[in-house]
């Protein structure tokens, strides 16, 4: 995760991968979303919150977000802090 943005009830969240495959983004305050056959680079996932991450976003809090990328069997996972 190199970036995030609040966007109205969303939250855009820019990933950098190394290698093609799938990216699971989830947490508490944002409904989780899969995107699968993510070639190697920069893209941008949109991420819809819930009503707890609007009330985060309202208040300026943080929410934990994990970022799950699997490449053929193989998990790599990490977990960030985002500022909304």
């Amino acid at each position: 995760v190199t970036k995030t943005k609040v966007k109205g009830s969303s939250l855009l969240v820019t990933v950098k991968t190394t290698r093609t495959g799938a990216v699971k983004l989830s947490g508490i305050g944002v409904i989780a979303r899969t995107a699968k056959n993510l070639t190697a680079g920069s893209h941008q996932i949109e991420l819809a919150l819930t009503g707890t991450g609007r009330s985060l976003a309202e208040h300026h809090q943080r929410l934990k977000l994990q970022a799950r990328l699997t490449v053929e069997k193989q998990i790599v996972a990490k977990t960030t802090n985002v500022k909304l």
